[in-house]
């Protein structure tokens, strides 16, 4: 389904129970890669523990791709504020 199509024109004719609160969820995506060596392991304990960490104590995602020769990417994901559809604010 593609946002701002079927789902919200279905609530602005009404639920069925007379509740509705739609709301828009925002995520900050961001992607780093390098050029180096690659073989970056979390698990093996890093610098990239500690970042993973505080990324999850904000309800977001970390993800490391790193084969070996082929450098490192890191794919973050943080939530930021949810908005209600009705919010005027």
């Amino acid at each position: 389904m593609r946002p701002g199509g079927e789902s919200p024109q279905n609530s602005s004719r009404g639920p069925v129970d007379g509740r509705s609160d739609p709301a828009l969820r925002a995520m900050v995506r961001v992607a780093i890669r390098d050029d180096g060596v690659g073989g970056a392991d979390p698990a093996h304990g890093s610098g990239l523990v500690g970042l993973s960490d505080r990324i999850e104590a904000l309800g977001g995602t970390f993800e490391v791709t790193s084969p070996a020769g082929d450098g490192t990417t890191l794919l973050i994901k943080i939530p930021t504020a949810t908005v209600g559809v009705h919010d005027r604010s």
